[in-house]
């Protein structure tokens, strides 16, 4: 029941899963940090309009704040 951040390397195949958990406990959460595929980083981060835009986009957008901060090169896996 004590506030804590969420932050992790969070695999392709259920990365989304673990954000929509995540917003169920978002009062206990108040801020999540993590590295995930470029690709489910733009769907949650997308905006109305944006061809990647989706279900994803908007729980994130109707509770909180989704920014991309980087992107990762290939190179260093």
């Amino acid at each position: 029941g004590q506030p804590f951040v969420l932050t992790g390397n969070y695999p392709y195949n259920i990365s989304s899963q673990i954000f929509f958990k995540m917003l169920e406990y978002k009062d206990l959460i108040p801020c999540c940090t993590g590295m995930i595929q470029k690709e489910v980083a733009e769907r949650i981060a997308a905006g109305p309009g944006s061809k990647v835009y989706g279900v994803p986009s908007v729980k994130m957008a109707w509770y909180a704040e989704a920014t991309r901060v980087g992107t990762v090169p290939p190179k260093v896996f």
